[in-house]
């Protein structure tokens, strides 16, 4: 649900809400997209390395954490 809402929305609402150009709007959509990719490349190597249970948990937590910070954040 938020990938999806950060897909449709985000470079419009850095846009807008921070008054920069579309470039950089769009770097910064650009640079969510890499590290969604870079989780994706590298979760088999972390789940081999780390276990299932430690990396469900870590991304549970690093998800809920990024989800507050993004809640609090003034409107």
């Amino acid at each position: 649900m938020i990938e999806g809402s950060v897909i449709d929305w985000a470079a419009i609402l850095i846009r807008e809400k921070f008054m920069v150009d579309a470039g950089t709007a769009a770097m910064c959509f650009a640079t969510y997209q890499g590290g969604m990719a870079l989780a994706r490349f590298t979760g088999d190597w972390i789940r081999q390395t780390a276990g299932s249970v430690p990396m469900v948990f870590a991304s549970a937590l690093l998800t809920a954490l990024g989800t507050a910070l993004a809640l609090m954040a003034p409107s």
